[in-house]
């Protein structure tokens, strides 16, 4: 069972730190530590290495500078049994760290309390992330412990099996992520804020090449966004059968998920809603309790204009809406989801695409 023998404690949040160094004490872990927290060990008196044996400089710059260093990620990263990495730790007389014990400056904490800019930039961590990063990433030989509330489950899992699972590490390192991932979007949105920057921006995800653009004779290309918690509409869909979409299919179903959307968020529960739209106009718009019903008021709105359109819709697609729909030429159905019945149906039309798409 895989058991610490060197630990790093960096932290903000200086709850329940000492208890856990005097468990890691306990099992004859070496604490490596820094600044604040190493102060309070100092006053526990519980022993401890400074950063410095590390990473081999000092801490400078008023503090911005103390754990970042090639020393200090070498010893999270490299990867143990592997006779290169071994072979090169040892010729770079590097120590190995294998257990983070970090959780990040106040950012958040801070949002309300009227600081500077300057202030606030302060409390930008930068350090904490980089090690949390490097000992996430290497989750098979260190763990990462960024929460208060994961010190018991870590002392209780060495306790009772003599060490800790990588199942547990896993969930760590995914834990991890997450935290990094959200404390960067905190910071991301509060210095736009700062800054009278109002735009979100959008960061290409995987780019596919359409057959054409709004035209035969123009390019056209569909792009995730990998900023996936800022999407909205169609980007977040999922294609169940059909051909390839087209330009002109994004910008329709766009419009008709997002009107069947607002009706669904604005008018009455039991209402259902269907919306057609085709060349970027809506053609038909309808709301019943009863789905079929709400389908054939917004065809009836422009039956000609419906040919070869897309067909959104607020609730699920049954058996009886695919019977309905399959009598009738469309390009897509959009629904939040489409029962097995409703499938199997619409597999005789190989073409016409089912799309998925949550309500925003």
């Amino acid at each position: 069972m895989w058991q610490p023998k060197r630990a790093l404690l960096s932290v903000s949040d200086k709850s329940q730190i000492v208890e856990l160094a005097q468990f890691l004490l306990s099992k004859k872990v070496e604490i490596v530590s820094t600044g604040g927290t190493a102060k309070l060990l100092s006053q526990n008196n519980i022993p401890y290495l400074p950063i410095e044996s590390l990473t081999k400089r000092p801490e400078a710059f008023g503090g911005r500078m103390k754990s970042i260093s090639f020393e200090l990620a070498s010893g999270l990263l490299y990867r143990r049994g592997h006779e290169g990495d071994e072979r090169e730790l040892e010729e770079l007389g590097i120590l190995p760290v294998d257990l983070v014990v970090c959780n990040l400056y106040p950012f958040t904490y801070n949002l309300n309390q009227n600081l500077s800019l300057e202030e606030m930039v302060e409390l930008i961590d930068v350090g904490g992330p980089t090690m949390i990063r490097a000992s996430a990433k290497n989750f098979e030989h260190v763990a990462c412990l960024t929460q208060v509330v994961d010190y018991d489950r870590f002392i209780s899992e060495w306790e009772l099996h003599g060490g800790v699972s990588l199942n547990f590490r896993k969930s760590l390192a995914q834990k991890a992520f997450f935290l990094l991932s959200q404390y960067d979007e905190t910071i991301a949105l509060e210095l736009g804020r700062r800054f009278e920057i109002h735009a979100i921006p959008q960061i290409p995800g995987e780019t596919t090449e359409l057959r054409y653009g709004e035209n035969p004779q123009q390019n056209g290309w569909s792009s995730t966004f990998a900023n996936f918690h800022f999407s909205q509409g169609s980007y977040e869909r999922r294609q169940l059968q059909g051909k390839d979409l087209s330009y002109n299919n994004f910008l329709d179903m766009d419009q008709a998920h997002k009107c069947v959307s607002d009706l669904a968020a604005y008018l009455p529960k039991e209402l259902n809603h269907v919306v057609i739209v085709k060349h970027g106009n809506p053609c038909g718009i309808a709301s019943h309790p009863d789905a079929l019903v709400a389908l054939k008021e917004s065809f009836a709105c422009d039956a000609t204009s419906a040919f070869g359109g897309i067909v959104a819709f607020s609730s699920p697609v049954d058996e009886t809406l695919a019977d309905w729909l399959s009598q009738h030429f469309f390009e897509v159905i959009l629904a939040p989801s489409f029962s097995s019945e409703a499938i199997s149906i619409f597999a005789k039309k190989k073409n016409l695409r089912l799309i998925t798409v949550p309500l925003k």
